[in-house]
């Protein structure tokens, strides 16, 4: 089943760190109960590489900076 793999990578694409991780998870489990031991692995390394690779963890987390922008002038003009 492709959908859970779809959705990880839209996830990434918006950088949404747990719905990505989520996905990746639950595309691991359905690759290792369906597909077989080498989509299993390639699911699972992408699921390591998002959790233990610093910077793509970083990227993931990280907010757009029109947004920082936005709530920065945001504030400053409540005040």
């Amino acid at each position: 089943m492709i959908t859970p793999s779809l959705l990880a990578i839209i996830c990434i694409t918006k950088r949404q760190f747990r719905s990505t991780v989520t996905f990746l998870s639950i595309a691991l489990f359905i690759g290792l109960l369906n597909e077989g031991l080498l989509t299993g692995l390639i699911q699972l390394f992408a699921l390591l590489v998002v959790l233990l690779h610093r910077p793509s963890k970083i990227f993931l987390k990280r907010q757009d900076s029109n947004d920082t922008e936005t709530q920065y002038i945001a504030k400053k003009s409540l005040t």
